[in-house]
């Protein structure tokens, strides 16, 4: 309760005496539907912010500037009004402060913030109490700090978007200029990407291939700092990719001996492709959108049986863990009664990806659809009624 009342007092002390915090036009101050990659498919929209304090950053002359953004992801059920204060780590002079409310599922970009290049702390409190901590050493190769307020925890990571010729690349080529222009069907506003996330203590190098149609597009090698997540825009075009990700000695020749993940990568359905590097090389097409709105749109108590399988398109480099394309995993089989016009929300996947739904009554009656339950997507809906089953998600074109 102190800290909180610290961190408060901080806040509106900036609020108060402002002037060259005031929030920049444009996109480096909205708020947008949660995307991992710090991009979105949909249109960007500006949102005022509830009981929120303008951002304020502390300056000194003659001094190198990074200018650096903040990304702060709300993917809690319920709105989250959080306390945001960064803090030189050798004075503890703090540099940036807002409070604000975050919405379930968005995000809030801030404009830049001119940081010199060194260590900061980046200090996270929500009205729950919940606090956390990050120290952040700012470099000029990465673009800033994204931070996820999660219902366990809050996670913070470095990011960088990073086409071919970008500090972090270590050279490849190309086969068109990337990313890809549009098949004159789909008018997006940011095109899809290929994420690769580096939650390890340590850099790690990476090849990375994208083709589509069995023709290679990219073919790059890139190096991702720690606690960092590199996002590669990558095509506008609809259509199903390849993506290949080798991780050991990829700046050598040999670059495919090393740990591999290929995966299947279906554009816009899957508008991000995350691998994440290390132990696991997990892949994932973004923050996951968990949550199947179930309703019963009669007058009658209904009993509803859903099942959720998973695919296995993914396919990584070790064989223990290999799953064989077109192998499905049941995840989950239950039955839940509505009573008349009844809504309840279900969250049976905790992880990001392409799943089939299936639902039954207890009359018989059945179907099933795929659910992609990754961003942008929104919830799926079941509504079940007289007349059966009404199956519904919005999927991006």
């Amino acid at each position: 309760m102190r800290r909180r009342t610290v961190i408060a007092a901080v806040v509106a002390g900036f609020g108060a005496t402002a002037g060259c915090g005031d929030r920049l036009p444009g996109r480096d101050d909205e708020t947008t539907p949660r995307s991992s990659a710090g991009e979105g498919m949909e249109a960007a929209n500006t949102t005022a912010g509830t009981n929120a304090t303008e951002p304020t950053t502390g300056e000194s002359a003659g001094e190198r500037r990074s200018e650096q953004r903040i990304a702060v992801r709300n993917l809690r059920r319920e709105s989250s009004y959080a306390t945001l204060v960064v803090e030189r780590a050798d004075d503890g002079e703090t540099v940036f402060a807002q409070s604000r409310t975050y919405p379930p599922g968005q995000e809030r970009r801030f404009p830049e913030i001119p940081l010199t290049e060194d260590r900061y702390r980046v200090v996270v409190e929500t009205d729950a109490g919940d606090r956390s901590g990050f120290e952040w050493t700012v470099r000029d190769e990465l673009e800033g700090l994204s931070v996820d307020l999660d219902e366990a925890e809050t996670t913070f990571m470095r990011f960088a978007r990073c086409r071919p010729g970008c500090p972090l690349s270590l050279g490849g080529t190309t086969s068109e200029e990337l990313p890809l222009n549009g098949s004159g069907y789909s008018l997006w506003y940011q095109p899809a990407v290929v994420v690769l996330d580096n939650p390890t203590v340590e850099e790690r190098r990476v090849r990375l291939r994208v083709s589509l149609s069995e023709t290679g597009l990219l073919d790059y090698r890139y190096r991702v700092p720690a606690v960092s997540r590199l996002t590669v825009p990558t095509t506008y075009r609809t259509g199903n990719y390849t993506v290949v990700v080798d991780e050991a000695g990829a700046d050598r020749a040999d670059a495919g001996s090393g740990r591999r993940t290929e995966t299947a990568w279906h554009v816009p359905e899957e508008f991000e492709k995350h691998v994440v590097l290390g132990p696991d090389h997990r892949v994932t097409c973004g923050i996951a959108n968990p949550v199947l709105w179930l309703e019963n749109g009669s007058d009658e108590r209904r009993t509803v049986r859903i099942r959720v399988s998973s695919d296995g398109e993914s396919r990584n480099g070790d064989d223990e863990n290999r799953i064989d394309d077109g192998e499905r995993v049941p995840l989950f089989d239950e039955r839940r009664t509505l009573e008349p016009h009844e809504q309840r929300d279900l969250r049976p996947i905790s992880e990001a990806g392409r799943y089939e739904l299936a639902v039954e009554s207890d009359s018989g009656a059945s179907t099933s659809t795929t659910w992609w339950a990754c961003p942008p997507h929104s919830p799926i809906t079941v509504l079940v009624s007289d007349r059966g089953f009404f199956l519904d998600q919005d999927i991006p074109r």
